[in-house]
């Protein structure tokens, strides 16, 4: 049995992270950078990110910042970025009117750099909110 797994690899589930490469949306309207999304653009150093948006298109463009940006948002680390991280967005959905009328969950990104200069947008085209259905009997 030995040789016939010459060419397989274990897998060890304890040095294996996440593996969501996406942004997540919450209900508390926080924007979550899952560790695998972290790690494939490494971004463990940045500090903070600024959030640009396009309300007809209900588009959101986040770009990462090595610095603190009074303008932007301080990344929360989730296990000090082991886990990836996350920033309280409820004045910036707010501002942007996309309160209540998006949905929550993962979003794809598309990753746009800037001409000119050396600078990436993850940019996420945001989904209407479904409407709940009441069935009355």
């Amino acid at each position: 049995m030995e040789n016939g797994l010459k060419e397989f690899e274990i897998f060890d589930n304890n040095t294996v992270g996440r593996v969501v490469d996406s942004i997540t949306i919450t209900k508390n309207y926080q924007i979550n950078f899952p560790s695998a999304f972290y790690k494939n653009h490494n971004l463990y150093d940045k500090k903070s990110v600024l959030l640009y948006f396009n309300k007809r298109a209900k588009m959101i463009a986040i770009e990462f910042l090595d610095n603190h940006d009074e303008r932007g948002f301080k990344i929360s680390k989730s296990n000090k970025g082991k886990n990836g991280g996350y920033i309280t967005a409820k004045k910036f959905f707010a501002a942007a009117e996309f309160v209540n009328k998006i949905e929550f969950g993962r979003y794809k990104y598309k990753k746009i750099a800037r001409s000119g200069c050396n600078t990436e947008f993850f940019v996420i085209k945001l989904e209407n909110k479904r409407p709940t259905v009441v069935t009355v009997r």
